[in-house]
C-alpha cells in the first residue's frame, strides 16, 4: 500500500510539473487600452490581467501583438493559444474555449454635453448627425449596412484620436466607443471625460473575453476560469481597470 501511494504522489507530482512547463502561445491585436505596445513593451489591462491569471495557474507566456487575421488563424489551429480580447459573437461561439467575460462589450454615441440640441433617440434619428467613424472598425460596418452614407452623416477617419479631437473641435457631432476605451483616450489626450455624454446604446450584444484554441485541453482552460472567478471575487480585476481610467 505504502508503495502505490508513493507511485501515485510521483505520479501526480510529475503530472503537475509538466503541465506548468506547457507555454500557452499568447497572441492579440493593437487594441488599446486591452492591449498595446509602449517604449517597445507589450501592456494593457488584459495583458496584466493575463499576467495574473499566468502566476496563478503556474503556466508560462508572453503577449505577442500581430494583425488580427494572423492571430485569429493561429488561434484557430493551433494547440493551447489563448487569444485576447475578443468579442463574444454567436458565429465565434463553438470556434473557441471561452474565459471571462472580462469586460463589456457596450458601444454607445457621445457628444458633446455642452450640445444639448443633439438628441438621437432611435439609430435612425443619427442620421440627422455627423458622425465621426474609424475605418475597419465593426460599427462603421454596421451603420453603412443602415444605410448611413459616407460622406452624408459617416465621416471616416483612420484612428480613435482623431475622432475624438473632431468632436471636441465640433467638426463632427457623434462618435462612437466604449467608456472604458474613451475614458483612456481622453486621459491621454488630456481632454475632459466630463465634456462628453452618452447619447445612445449603438451595440450591446456581447462583452469581451479572452479565448483559447479548440486544440486545448480542458484541464488547462478550466484552471484559467477557476483562477478568473478567483481573482474576480478578490477584486483585482477591478483595481486593473481604475489604472487605466
Amino acid at each position: 500500500m505504502k508503495r502505490i501511494i508513493c507511485l501515485l504522489c510521483i505520479f501526480w507530482s510529475y503530472s503537475i510539473i509538466n503541465a506548468h512547463a506547457i507555454d500557452i502561445e499568447i497572441v492579440a491585436e493593437d487594441f488599446p487600452p486591452y492591449e498595446y505596445k509602449e517604449n517597445g513593451k507589450v501592456t494593457g489591462f488584459t495583458v496584466e490581467l493575463i499576467e495574473v491569471l499566468l502566476t496563478k495557474t503556474g503556466y508560462k507566456g508572453k503577449t505577442k501583438i500581430l494583425p488580427w487575421a494572423r492571430a485569429y488563424q493561429i488561434a484557430l489551429t493551433k494547440k493551447n493559444v489563448l487569444i485576447h480580447t475578443v468579442a463574444r459573437k454567436k458565429e465565434r461561439e463553438n470556434l473557441f474555449k471561452w474565459v471571462g467575460p472580462i469586460s463589456p462589450r457596450i458601444i454607445y454615441f457621445y457628444k458633446l454635453k455642452k450640445r444639448t440640441d443633439i438628441q438621437v433617440n432611435t439609430l435612425e434619428d443619427a442620421k440627422n448627425y455627423k458622425i465621426g467613424a474609424v475605418r475597419g472598425q465593426a460599427v462603421r460596418d454596421l451603420l453603412i449596412a443602415k444605410g448611413f452614407e459616407e460622406g452624408k452623416n459617416i465621416f471616416t477617419v483612420t484612428g480613435d484620436d482623431q475622432n475624438i479631437e473632431k468632436l471636441f473641435l465640433e467638426r463632427i457631432e457623434l462618435i462612437d466607443n466604449t467608456d472604458f476605451m474613451l475614458r483612456w483616450r481622453l486621459k491621454r489626450l488630456g481632454l475632459d471625460y466630463g465634456k462628453v455624454e452618452k447619447v445612445f446604446v449603438v451595440d450591446d450584444s456581447t462583452d469581451y473575453y479572452i479565448a483559447f484554441s479548440k486544440k486545448t485541453s480542458d484541464e488547462i482552460v478550466n484552471q484559467f476560469r477557476k483562477a478568473f472567478k478567483t481573482i474576480k471575487q478578490d477584486g483585482i480585476i477591478k483595481k486593473l481597470e481604475e489604472r487605466y481610467f
